[in-house]
């Protein structure tokens, strides 16, 4: 997981060039997750994740961020061919 100092949700939307918030919009920055038998599940309840879950916050702020686009597809790009010569 890589993090992008300052950068705000959905960077990589080029249909958001300002910044932009709802209320009803969810993030799960907080919440915890462990993968089992292909189900997330929230750790802290045993459960599997939900966005009923209590950790689940409201209002995030989204707008697109060209840098870090940018920087995401590169280390995306060098991840795939790494793999490929690897394998």
């Amino acid at each position: 997981m890589t993090e992008f100092p300052g950068v705000l949700h959905s960077f990589d939307d080029t249909s958001i060039p300002a910044r932009n918030w709802s209320a009803s919009w969810q993030t799960s920055r907080k919440c915890l997750r462990r993968e089992e038998n292909v189900r997330l599940l929230n750790p802290e309840t045993g459960k599997a994740f939900s966005y009923a879950d209590a950790c689940v916050e409201y209002g995030p702020s989204v707008q697109y961020n060209d840098g870090a686009t940018a920087k995401a597809q590169a280390a995306v790009e060098a991840f795939l061919l790494e793999d490929a010569h690897s394998g």
